[in-house]
């Protein structure tokens, strides 16, 4: 417990994720430090967009149609946090809250027309800004397919800088991404009021692995190996590389394997992929609520994303003990340390033999797949527990 001095903190989770996010995203990311803080007296209240479905419903097509004319195909994403932030902002008033989180720099728009609409020129409470991507949040968007002219690019970078330097606070998950923020927004050096601010050690309980089979309708006796793989199913996350070191696995080491990628979203792309491949197994691609199960089933996990400002799934894997390959690009080497067998990867060719190498130099030697599950074990063993963490968020919120 913080032996701190205060005044308890009504403080406001912003976010614009629904129910299925906050499987794996970051409502579930989150929980055990906003459980911390609520423990240590602090009012907590979590406003996600399932929290104010009915506005998204009445005013999401008014004000993406109002905004076409000038944003084009960006309108949809920021009237969504538009709309979410003017509710934010409304339940911020009522609650009487003291600290505002917004988990996107774009929310903030919403919440500042908020406060107008209620007649506040200055804010009543402290904001707090978090910037998830590996830099600037408008870069990040681009990563996941979002088509954003040059003109535009430059206009959203300017706004997203104007918001980040009057926050209180803004905090960033990891060194690495914090560096590439202060690149993306043209910043001699940070900002006093950016901070890394990291995340507690992964609390993971698994069933076994015959339950973990059973649970994707794989019998306990399949002697097939598991290649497991988790987030939703975007371009930033590069599943398809996954698919096609695979089959170099497959064909050129002679090591089938049963894919499983655990995220939401269009899963015939993937399947058509491999079916060109010839893979022997029909990948398992299908959205889990519950991601034990999944780590639970799993020989090797596999992350494709050279893109990750922190990885949380990654780091589930780690916790859960299990040999893991990850990019050496992105936040994956400060984040995963010594835990994880971190290679470049790219698209090319290239890259999908070089992954396809990795996993038979750990699949197939047993010395090297245990050499790789100690790691993960020694590694996941030495993070800090989240009461530790809550205690450097709580300082961070407080001052």
């Amino acid at each position: 417990m913080s032996s701190l001095s205060y005044s308890p903190m009504r403080l406001l989770i912003v976010t614009r994720e629904n129910e299925q996010d906050k499987a794996y995203g970051l409502g579930k990311t989150l929980q055990p430090l906003l459980q911390a803080l609520a423990n240590r007296g602090h009012h907590i209240d979590y406003f996600s967009k399932d929290s104010c479905l009915y506005t998204h419903q009445q005013w999401h097509p008014k004000i993406s149609r109002w905004l076409r004319p000038i944003l084009t195909n960006l309108a949809p994403a920021i009237a969504e946090r538009i709309v979410q932030g003017i509710a934010a902002a409304t339940r911020a008033i009522a609650t009487h809250a003291t600290h505002v989180w917004a988990h996107d720099p774009w929310l903030v728009w919403g919440i500042k027309l908020g406060l107008l609409r209620r007649k506040y020129i200055r804010r009543p409470f402290k904001l707090i800004v978090t910037e998830h991507g590996l830099g600037s949040f408008t870069w990040a968007v681009t990563q996941d397919g979002l088509d954003i002219s040059d003109k535009m690019y430059k206009c959203l970078l300017k706004a997203e800088r104007r918001v980040l330097i009057h926050a209180d606070h803004v905090f960033i998950p990891s060194h690495i991404a914090k560096a590439a923020l202060v690149r993306d927004l043209h910043l001699e050096r940070a900002q006093h009021n950016i901070s890394v601010m990291g995340y507690g050690r992964p609390e993971i309980e698994l069933p076994s692995k015959a339950a973990g089979l059973r649970h994707f309708g794989k019998l306990a006796t399949d002697q097939t190996l598991t290649v497991v793989a988790v987030g939703r199913l975007a371009p930033v996350k590069n599943f398809p590389l996954l698919i096609k070191a695979c089959a170099q696995l497959e064909h050129k080491y002679d090591t089938p394997v049963q894919i499983i990628i655990a995220g939401g979203g269009d899963p015939q792309p993937l399947q058509d992929l491999a079916a060109s491949l010839n893979l022997s197994h029909k990948p398992i691609i299908q959205f889990e609520a519950d991601i034990s199960w999944t780590l639970a089933a799993a020989d090797l996990y596999v992350s494709t994303c050279a893109a990750e400002s922190y990885g949380q799934a990654n780091r589930e894997a780690l916790a859960a003990g299990l040999p893991v390959i990850a990019p050496s690009q992105g936040g994956s080497g400060e984040v995963l340390g010594l835990g994880a067998y971190l290679i470049p990867v790219d698209n090319s060719d290239q890259g999908a033999i070089r992954l396809g190498a990795a996993m038979a130099e750990v699949l197939n030697q047993p010395n090297n797949y245990n050499y790789w599950r100690n790691k993960a074990k020694q590694e996941s063993g030495a993070w800090l527990a989240w009461e530790q963490i809550a205690d450097h968020y709580e300082q961070q919120l407080i001052k």
